[in-house]
């Protein structure tokens, strides 16, 4: 890894944001960007700012840790500080990398954050942009979302819709994936002989479509897209093609 992680620590107690300091103080790899005694000021901030880790914690004034998390619309690898162990399955509901219960020592703080690290150290290119994703093999790819790397199989896709400047990966075994890239270029690297186009705001895989009627198109997971008027003759082309 090239790059420092960027963190920021929020926590309404002095003490606990002291022995936070000092820690990432200790780890090359870490660079303290800003610290925090309340949830609000903290949303604001990465609303601004790029960060890569949030330490906080759980149980502070106005807005608890958790409702802060659930607040992030592009969420940071996050690492709970808590006295409250009780929280720590709300928290992994929340994809956080880790729960540190308070006291925590310098090891276990150590095992934490070398978690994210290790999302920064896989055997491909760096992914610096949220708009970019890796090729890791013929049969799927990786996408960034949360912070985190996902790889999605070719085979687990059923489809794909556009949110925005997003998109919205729907597959047969997990929750949807969303993440920062345009259809485009999201198109560009599936295999063209298992995905088709249907509309501007979808891509199908086409061994999950289950029937064709007029200008839609259902999935085997029972949902029913609209064909674009101007992908419909793509659409009927491409089904004569593979018949």
């Amino acid at each position: 890894m090239n790059q420092t992680l960027k963190c920021i620590i929020v926590d309404d107690e002095e003490p606990a944001q002291d022995i936070l300091r000092y820690f990432i103080e200790q780890v090359a790899f870490l660079d303290l960007e800003a610290v925090f005694f309340n949830a609000i000021e903290a949303i604001e901030y990465i609303a601004k700012y790029e960060i890569d880790i949030v330490f906080t914690d759980v149980k502070m004034p106005r807005i608890s840790g958790i409702d802060m998390i659930k607040s992030f619309n592009k969420q940071p690898s996050i690492i709970i500080t808590s006295a409250f162990q009780e929280y720590a399955i709300d928290g992994f509901n929340l994809d956080v990398i880790d729960f540190l219960v308070k006291p925590f020592s310098f090891d276990r703080f150590l095992k934490a954050v070398n978690k994210v690290k290790s999302l920064y150290q896989i055997p491909y290119h760096l992914i610096e942009n949220q708009d970019k994703i890796i090729n890791s093999s013929t049969d799927s790819f990786y996408v960034k979302e949360n912070g985190k790397l996902r790889r999605v199989d070719f085979d687990n896709i059923i489809y794909i819709e556009a949110l925005g400047d997003y998109v919205k990966i729907f597959t047969l075994i997990d929750k949807p994936i969303v993440t920062l890239i345009t259809m485009k270029k999201i198109q560009s690297l599936l295999p063209q002989n298992l995905f088709c186009r249907i509309h501007k705001s979808f891509i199908v895989k086409i061994s999950a479509v289950k029937s064709i009627e007029g200008n839609i198109v259902e999935l085997e997971n029972e949902n029913k897209l609209q064909i674009g008027l101007q992908y419909r003759d793509n659409v009927f082309n491409y089904i004569k093609a593979i018949n």
